[in-house]
C-alpha cells in the first residue's frame, strides 16, 4: 500500500538520523522571496529545492503527485488565510517538468464551504493556478472515504480520511501557510495534514478534543498515518495575531521554506515566530512521538539563515497568553480557568454579515441567531475558536477577561 511505503520511508530516515553526526541533521531550506510575481516565485522555488537535492529527489516521471495547500476558507490570496495560488502554480509546473502528473486538493472547514467547493477554488485562486499549470483539482468530499484507527492515550479511535490521499497518489507535497493559530499557537506542516479529513468531521474532533493539548495529540497521531514526502511553506506573506482565519493580520515575511521532515519545518517556523518550542503543543506532541528533531540544534539550515528570514517584529495570537506570563502565575491561571472564563469569542455586530458560518460550524452548537443577531452561549462554548477561524467577515474576535489582562501586566 502507498501508506505503508510513505510512512516507512519517513520513519527510516528519522531512525537513521538519531544519534548520528551533524552531517545527518534534519535539513530545512530557506530562501528569501518578497513577491508573488510568478516568475520570481518560480525562480525562488528552484533555488529552494536545489538546497534539498531538487524535486527529482522526491518524484519520478509518471507519478501522480498531490499538492496539498491550506484552503481553510474561501478567502482571497491577499488575506494570507490560504496558501497563495502563485506558489501552488509554480509547484505544479515544477512537477510537470519532472514528467509527473500534478493534482491539487484539500478539505476546508465549514458546511457551507463544502457545498460550494468550486466557489472556494475561485476565490482562493486555486482554479486559476490549476488552469495555468495543467493540474487537476481534487474534491476530497467526493473521494471515497477510508477508515483509520489512531492510538490516543492508550485508547483507539476511528476516523475517516479521503481515501485518495493514500491510494491514488504516489507522492504528497504538503504546502502549509506561515500562520499563527489562536488555539495551537501556530499552524504549520503537521497541522496542515488535518485537511485530509472530510470537513465536517474535522469540526467534530474539536468537540472530542477541545483543549489544545488533546487536539495537538490527535493531529500528531493523524499525521503519523499520512506523512507527506515533501513540505514547502508559503511564507512570502504570512499571518500574525489572531490567526489562522480572517481575523489574523497579513505580514510581509518574505521567504519560502522546504523540508522533507514536517516537524523540522514546524520547529523552524516556531523559531522564526519567536515561540518557545515547549509552548507549541503540536511540536511538543510530535517530539514525544519521535517524528523528527527535538531542537533547532538538530536542524541544518540551508540557503538563507534564520536571521535573514526572521521578521524584526511579530505579533503572537491572544491564545498564547501564557507565553508572556511568569511561570509562577500559570498554575493559578489554570485553576482560575476552571472557575471563570479567561477568554471569550465575541461578535462585532457592525462587521457581522449574518452568513451563519459560525452557527453551522460550532461543534457544540453554542452559537445561535437570536432575532437577527449572532450570539454565543458561554455555558456551552469550549473555546475551540472555530468561529473565529472560519468567519469570513472578521466579525468574531477574542475578548480577554480582566483577570487575564492583569496577569499579562504582571508579566
Amino acid at each position: 500500500m502507498i501508506k505503508g511505503r510513505k510512512s516507512k520511508t519517513q520513519i527510516e530516515q528519522i531512525e537513521e538520523r538519531k544519534g548520528s553526526n551533524s552531517m545527518s541533521k534534519f535539513v530545512v531550506a530557506a530562501v528569501k522571496c518578497d513577491t508573488y510575481e510568478p516568475q520570481k516565485v518560480t525562480e525562488a522555488l528552484d533555488r529552494l529545492l536545489e538546497h534539498i537535492g531538487g524535486l527529482s529527489a522526491f518524484i519520478k516521471p509518471g507519478q501522480k503527485v498531490l499538492i496539498k495547500p491550506n484552503l481553510l476558507a474561501p478567502c482571497s490570496p491577499e488575506t494570507a488565510v490560504t496558501t497563495h495560488p502563485a506558489l501552488i502554480q509554480a509547484i505544479a509546473e515544477a512537477v510537470k517538468k519532472q514528467g509527473a502528473i500534478p493534482f491539487i486538493g484539500d478539505s476546508p472547514g465549514g458546511f457551507s464551504v463544502l457545498e460550494r467547493i468550486e466557489h472556494l477554488w475561485e476565490i482562493t485562486g486555486m482554479k486559476q493556478a490549476a488552469d495555468a499549470s495543467g493540474a487537476t483539482l481534487v474534491n476530497f468530499e467526493k473521494s471515497r472515504f477510508k477508515e483509520l484507527e489512531l492510538s490516543l492515550e492508550k485508547k483507539k479511535i476511528k476516523i475517516l480520511i479521503a481515501a485518495c490521499v493514500q491510494e491514488d497518489f504516489e507522492v504528497v507535497i504538503n504546502v502549509p501557510k506561515f500562520k499563527t493559530h489562536n488555539l495551537t499557537t501556530a499552524t504549520g506542516a503537521i497541522k496542515n495534514m488535518f485537511g485530509v479529513m472530510p470537513g465536517l468531521t474535522k469540526i467534530q474532533f474539536h468537540k472530542l478534543a477541545p483543549k489544545k493539548e488533546a487536539l495537538s495529540a490527535f493531529l500528531v497521531a493523524l499525521f503519523s498515518q499520512v506523512i507527506p514526502q515533501l513540505n514547502i511553506m508559503d511564507g512570502i506573506i504570512g499571518m500574525e495575531g489572531e490567526g489562522p482565519g480572517s481575523s489574523g493580520t497579513p505580514i510581509n515575511t518574505g521567504f519560502l521554506l522546504a523540508a522533507d521532515n514536517a516537524l523540522a519545518m514546524d520547529i523552524m517556523q516556531a523559531s522564526i515566530m519567536g515561540f518557545p518550542l515547549a509552548r507549541v503543543p503540536v511540536i511538543v506532541e510530535a517530539i514525544k512521538a519521535g517524528l523528527g528533531p527535538k531542537t533547532m540544534a538538530d536542524i541544518n539550515i540551508q540557503g538563507d539563515s534564520l536571521a535573514e528570514v526572521q521578521p524584526k517584529k511579530f505579533s503572537w495570537p491572544p491564545g498564547s497568553y501564557t507565553d508572556k506570563i511568569p511561570g509562577f502565575l500559570i498554575p493559578l491561571l489554570n485553576y482560575m480557568a476552571r472557575l471563570v472564563r479567561l477568554t471569550n469569542p465575541v461578535v462585532n455586530d457592525e462587521l457581522c454579515a449574518k452568513c451563519q458560518i459560525c452557527v453551522q460550524s460550532c461543534p457544540v452548537k453554542a452559537i445561535n441567531n437570536n432575532k437577527g443577531k449572532i450570539r454565543v452561549d458561554y455555558k456551552e462554548c469550549i473555546e475551540c475558536f472555530c468561529c473565529i477561524e472560519l468567519c469570513p467577515s472578521r466579525a468574531m474576535t477574542i475578548k480577554k477577561s480582566r483577570l487575564l489582562k492583569l496577569a499579562e501586566k504582571k508579566g
